[in-house]
């Protein structure tokens, strides 16, 4: 499995993937970025991403870790 935005595949290092509240999922690097754009939407749906917004207390979504690393 890869992340929408950088199309990378997902590993457990620096591209963890992470579950915005909407259910997206992208890396971990991906969403810093996000971050620092200061954006408050998903890139993908456009759904209003929860503040306080960080990355990495974002959950693990540990199902697209296990695809990635198979």
């Amino acid at each position: 499995m890869d992340c929408p935005s950088c199309y990378e595949y997902f590993d457990d290092i620096d591209r963890i993937p992470r579950n915005l509240n909407c259910g997206h999922t992208f890396c971990e690097m991906c969403l810093i970025k996000i971050e620092q754009q200061r954006l408050t939407v998903c890139p993908i749906c456009r759904a209003t991403i929860a503040k306080p917004f960080k990355p990495k207390k974002l959950p693990k979504n540990f199902i697209a870790l296990d695809y990635a690393q198979r």
